[in-house]
């Protein structure tokens, strides 16, 4: 079975989870799993521990502590995992089921986030924003750390058509190649795209997931999505990935399994766009 079809049909248990458990009018999507501590603070300016099944809403604040992790499965079938030590707010969220309209729009403030493309991202309607920069995934999924002072962002791309940064200052850089990342400086200055290091990448996913005793409606993503970064990578990688994350029995099995889909990595292009000015159309090569 080619890789990208095995992939799809991990990917689809994840979707088919959201559409059972999240009902279209008046919320944003559920929560997935939560791990302890995770606080919300919902528009009315009421604050309560966020907990397995409830409802998200858009302008809803959500603060996870040191140990603190949640999901959040969005009514389009997308998805947000957030890390411990993290801030992020649901800016904004509209769906039409019968033509797959609508936008997603998150901030996060500090920590780690991973967003998992859905029918919004098909047609590039999601942007997640940072202190110093907005991330716009098409079909796919990313990755973004963000410093707690001055919000300096790493955002890498695990899989999917594109993942598009634009920094502060209009610069815009579009990475279409799994498992590249770039930095953007607060000052809101774009690295090159580059390729991540492999035990530092499978860290983050693993650290997506905090330390509290997590609790789930219904079940998590994780596993898909270490398969779906796994895809990408060398059977030498692989084996390194799996010497870096010890006992991580999770991740293990889902590099396992991507390492019997194939062994050969997934090559596609990045490429560099710069705007001259503010609101420019870029220029790619």
């Amino acid at each position: 079975m080619h890789v990208r079809s095995a992939i799809a049909l991990l990917g689809l248990c994840a979707l088919c989870l959201l559409s059972r458990s999240a009902a279209a009018d008046g919320r944003a999507g559920v929560v997935g799993s939560v791990a302890p501590h995770v606080q919300a603070a919902m528009p009315d300016g009421s604050t309560h521990e966020l907990k397995a099944g409830e409802d998200v809403v858009s302008n809803e604040n959500i603060v996870s502590d040191a140990s603190g992790s949640a999901e959040i499965l969005f009514v389009d079938g997308s998805s947000l995992r957030i890390g411990p030590d993290t801030e992020t707010t649901i800016d904004g969220f509209a769906f039409a089921q019968e033509t797959g309209d609508g936008k997603l729009e998150t901030r996060t403030t500090k920590g780690l986030i991973r967003f998992v493309g859905g029918k919004l991202s098909k047609k590039g309607n999601v942007t997640m924003r940072t202190p110093v920069a907005v991330l716009s995934v098409r079909g796919g999924i990313a990755l973004a750390s963000v410093a707690a002072d001055g919000g300096a962002t790493e955002a890498t791309f695990l899989y999917g058509d594109a993942l598009t940064v634009t920094s502060r200052t209009g610069a815009t850089l579009i990475i279409t190649e799994p498992g590249y990342f770039t930095d953007v400086s607060t000052l809101g200055a774009l690295t090159p795209a580059q390729r991540a290091e492999v035990g530092a990448l499978v860290a983050k996913i693993a650290a997506l997931r905090g330390t509290g005793a997590a609790t789930a409606a219904g079940g998590t993503a994780d596993d898909t999505l270490a398969a779906l970064f796994a895809s990408s990578l060398t059977a030498e990688e692989i084996r390194a990935a799996l010497a870096a994350i010890g006992t991580d029995s999770a991740i293990r099995t889902a590099l396992a399994t991507a390492s019997r889909l194939s062994s050969e990595p997934l090559i596609e292009r990045s490429r560099v766009c710069v705007v001259t000015t503010q609101g420019g159309t870029p220029v790619c090569h």
